[in-house]
C-alpha cells in the first residue's frame, strides 16, 4: 500500500506541475493514474478537471467537477470551479445555481462574486452583475480582475466613460490583466481605434490563451470596418482596388485549403512606390490588420524601419540589427521606407547590401508570418529590385501609389479642419482650393501630396491663433471658424 501510496503522490506532483506549466494533455494522463488509484481523490479529479476545461473539453471538465461536489459537497472550491465550466460550456442557469450554493459555503471569496457576475452578464442581468463586482471588491479592493469584469459591465450599460476609467485602474493594479484589454479592445474596436483594438485582443490572449475574443469567431465584423476604413481613404483609388484584389486571393486560397484543393504557393510581400505622403504608411498599417483579421498574420502589427534601423557601421552589426527588426516584426508587417537607400552608396564600408541579403533569408525562414512591404520612389525603387538576384521573385505585386489632384488635396485639407473642429468660411474654401489648384503637377510630390497639406493646415491655424490673441473676448464661433487671413499667404508653395 505504502508503495501505491507514495506513486500516487508522485503522479498527482507530476500532474499539478504540468498543470501549472500550462502541460494540459500531460496533465489529465497524471490524474488518470491518480484517479486509478483513488477514484474518490476529489482534488484529482478538480485538476483533471480544469486540465479538459482548458483545452475546451467542456464535457469531460464536468464530469469531474460534478464529481467533485458528489464526493465532498463542502468542497471549499468545488461549486465555485463548476459553475465556471458551466458558464464557459453556455450552461448558464446551471453555472448561477452552482456560484449561488459557493456562496453560501464561502462567503467571503470575492472569486465566488466576481465569476457569478460574469454569468449575470452573459444574461445581461447588469444590475446583478454590478452588484457581484462591488460586493468583490468590498472583500478584496485591489482585485484587479473584479475591475475588469465591472468596467464589462459598464460597456453593457453604455457608460463608456466609467469603463475606461475602471479599465485603467483594473491595469494600474495588474498590468497583466487579460480580460481589461479583451474589454478595452472592445472599447477601441467601437471607437473606429482598429489598430490598438485589435493590439489589445492580442494581448488579451497572449496572458490568457482560453479569452474568449468574438471577432476571432466572426472575422467578417472587423473585416467590414477595415474595408470602410479603406473605402473613405481620399483618392488611391488604383490602390484600393489592389487591395481588395489581395483580399480576394487570400480568401479563395483558405477556402480551397478548407476544401482540401492544391494551394498555389503565394507571396504576400508587397512593392510601394510612389512620392512622400501619398499614404503609404496608412495603407501598409490596413494591410497588416487585414492580413492579421483574415488569419495571415498572427498579431497584425506594423514595424516601421528605414536603413538606420537596419544598416550597422561595423563589421557584423548589420545582420544582427536586421534579425533583430525581424524578430520584433513576426506575426506581421516589416515596412521599409525608402527601401532603396539599402543599395544607394556601394562603397566598401557600406553594409546596405548584408541588410538586403539578411532580409532575403529572413523574408524565407520566417514566410508564414511575415509580410515585408518595401517603399519609395518608383524610379529608384527599380534599381532596388535589381540590386539582388533573389529580390524581385520574392515580391508578388508592385502597387503604384499616384500624386493627389488638386480636388483630392482640398478633401484632405477640409478633412483635417473638421478632425480637429474648425470650420471654413465659404470664401475662405474658395481661396484654399485655388490655392492648391496653382500648384504643377510636379509640384505636388515635391511638396510632399498629403505631408504639405498637413503643413499648410498647421500654419493655416497658427496664422488663427495669432489673430485671435490679439482680441480680449474670444467666443466658440471665432474658435472654430477659418478666416481667408488665416490661410498661409500665396508664397507658401514656392514655384520655380
Amino acid at each position: 500500500m505504502s508503495g501505491n501510496f507514495r506513486k500516487r503522490n508522485d503522479f498527482f506532483k507530476r500532474g499539478r506541475l504540468a498543470f501549472e506549466a500550462g502541460q494540459f494533455e500531460k496533465a489529465i494522463h497524471a490524474f488518470n493514474k491518480v484517479i486509478e488509484w483513488d477514484p474518490h481523490d476529489a482534488n484529482a479529479h478538480t485538476f483533471r478537471g480544469l486540465s479538459h476545461r482548458e483545452i475546451k473539453n467542456f464535457d469531460a471538465a464536468l464530469k469531474d467537477l460534478h464529481e467533485v461536489v458528489r464526493i465532498d459537497p463542502n468542497h471549499r472550491v468545488g461549486f465555485l470551479n463548476l459553475g465556471c465550466v458551466q458558464r464557459d460550456a453556455g450552461q448558464v442557469d446551471q453555472a448561477l445555481e452552482s456560484f449561488n450554493t459557493a456562496e453560501e459555503g464561502d462567503s467571503e471569496n470575492p472569486l465566488v462574486y466576481q465569476n457569478r457576475a460574469t454569468a449575470h452578464i452573459l444574461k445581461e442581468n447588469w444590475k446583478a452583475a454590478q452588484s457581484d463586482c462591488e460586493t468583490a471588491l468590498a472583500i478584496a479592493p485591489e482585485g484587479a480582475a473584479a475591475y475588469a469584469v465591472l468596467a464589462n459591465v459598464y460597456l453593457g450599460t453604455k457608460e463608456q466613460d466609467l469603463a475606461e476609467q475602471t479599465i485603467a485602474r483594473s491595469l494600474e493594479l495588474d498590468p497583466e490583466e487579460g480580460e481589461a484589454y479583451r474589454v478595452r479592445g472592445i472599447i477601441r474596436c467601437a471607437n473606429d481605434d482598429l489598430e490598438n483594438g485589435i493590439a489589445d485582443f492580442i494581448h488579451a490572449k497572449e496572458l490568457n490563451p482560453s479569452v474568449q475574443l468574438d471577432y476571432l469567431d466572426n472575422p467578417e465584423v472587423l473585416l467590414d470596418k477595415l474595408l470602410e476604413k479603406l473605402s473613405a481613404l481620399i483618392g488611391l483609388d488604383t490602390v484600393k482596388d489592389e487591395v481588395r484584389s489581395l483580399i480576394n486571393l487570400v480568401k479563395v486560397r483558405q477556402l480551397r485549403k478548407t476544401a482540401k484543393l492544391p494551394a498555389v504557393p503565394m507571396s504576400l510581400h508587397l512593392v510601394f512606390t510612389g512620392n512622400p505622403g501619398t499614404g503609404k504608411t496608412t495603407i501598409a498599417r490596413l494591410i497588416s490588420l487585414i492580413y492579421h483579421v483574415l488569419g495571415v498574420l498572427s498579431k497584425g502589427h506594423l514595424v516601421e524601419v528605414d536603413r538606420a534601423g537596419l544598416v550597422a557601421g561595423y563589421v557584423g552589426q548589420t545582420a544582427l540589427k536586421v534579425h533583430e527588426v525581424l524578430n520584433k516584426s513576426m506575426g506581421g508587417v516589416l515596412f521599409i521606407d525608402e527601401a532603396y537607400s539599402l543599395t544607394s552608396r556601394g562603397d566598401e564600408k557600406d553594409f546596405g547590401l548584408e541588410a538586403i541579403d539578411t532580409l532575403i533569408k529572413g523574408m524565407e525562414d520566417k514566410r508564414s508570418d511575415l509580410v515585408l512591404i518595401v517603399a519609395g520612389y518608383p524610379e529608384k525603387m527599380r534599381q532596388f529590385l535589381k540590386a539582388n538576384p533573389g529580390i524581385k521573385s520574392r515580391f508578388s505585386k508592385v502597387i503604384r501609389f499616384d500624386d493627389y489632384s488638386a480636388a483630392e488635396l482640398m478633401a484632405i485639407f477640409e478633412k483635417m479642419c473638421r478632425e480637429h473642429a474648425y470650420e471654413l468660411a465659404d470664401e475662405t474654401k474658395e481661396i484654399a482650393h485655388k490655392a492648391f489648384e496653382v500648384l504643377k503637377p510636379e509640384e505636388v510630390g515635391l511638396y510632399g501630396n498629403g505631408r504639405g497639406v498637413r503643413n499648410y493646415f498647421e500654419l493655416t491655424i497658427t496664422r488663427q491663433a495669432n489673430r485671435l490673441g490679439e482680441l480680449s473676448d474670444i467666443d466658440n464661433s471665432q474658435l472654430i471658424e477659418i478666416m481667408p487671413e488665416d490661410l498661409p499667404k500665396d508664397d507658401f508653395w514656392v514655384h520655380d
